[in-house]
């Protein structure tokens, strides 16, 4: 994983931007060939970026910044921050990594991209980052 970690550090940002892009594409298209609706997937892409903003108990600028180019979505920083409050409570990841766990392999896969970019947004990945990272494909 040290490998990976370290090939996403080295990206700027447009490349983490596309590569993060590419994961939410392949969650969405889980999604969809799961039956949820736009609310649904949206509500679930808003728990993977809670879950991942929340691990180092900190929510950074340049995570705010990916999140709203990954998604265009038109969300203030304050606005941000809110829906990723709480994110390190003990029952939200345990239901969050529930659901992760039902995945197929290639969508836990892009979760785990996805959150790699996210966590690396503002140039470190933190032990336990990496830690969420990997119980997301475990």
């Amino acid at each position: 994983m040290a490998d990976i970690v370290s090939e996403v550090l080295k990206l700027s940002r447009s490349e983490r931007t596309d590569v993060c892009k590419g994961a939410v594409a392949d969650i969405i298209k889980f999604c969809d060939s799961q039956g949820l609706n736009d609310e649904q997937t949206i509500s679930f892409l808003c728990a993977l970026t809670k879950l991942f903003v929340s691990v180092d108990r900190s929510c950074k600028q340049a995570e705010y910044d990916l999140f709203i180019d990954v998604t265009g979505f038109k969300l203030s920083t304050d606005q941000f921050f809110e829906m990723t409050n709480y994110g390190g409570n003990s029952e939200f990841i345990e239901s969050v990594l529930h659901l992760v766990s039902l995945m197929s392999e290639d969508a836990k896969k892009a979760v785990a991209i996805f959150g790699l970019c996210i966590c690396s947004a503002d140039g470190e990945v933190t032990p336990e980052e990496r830690d969420m990272i990997a119980r997301t494909v475990a």
